[in-house]
């Protein structure tokens, strides 16, 4: 007894179009050029993200690339529980 191959596997491989080359390239320029736009698009917002969780002196400072710094200023004012709207109470009373 042999095995017959199955006739739908046959019939797969010959409706099959094969893209010719320059169809080929050009998709991969497309997808070169797409990613380049992804990529403009995508790092200023995350350099705008990184600046607005970043200290203020160290944004002015410039220190502040695509990933933000060590969190010092905000992290010392919540630690000594003097908060942005602690200090405002304190500086319009007194």
């Amino acid at each position: 007894m042999t095995l017959a191959r199955h006739p739908a596997t046959r019939r797969e491989r010959a409706t099959r179009i094969k893209d010719p080359l320059i169809d080929r390239v050009f998709m991969i320029g497309v997808y070169v050029l797409l990613s380049v736009f992804l990529l403009v698009v995508l790092l200023p917002l995350v350099y705008i993200v990184a600046n607005s969780l970043s200290d203020a002196s160290a944004v002015s400072a410039g220190r502040v690339t695509f990933s933000r710094p060590p969190l010092t200023g905000r992290s010392t004012e919540f630690r000594s529980g003097t908060t942005a709207t602690t200090a405002l109470t304190r500086a319009s009373s007194g």
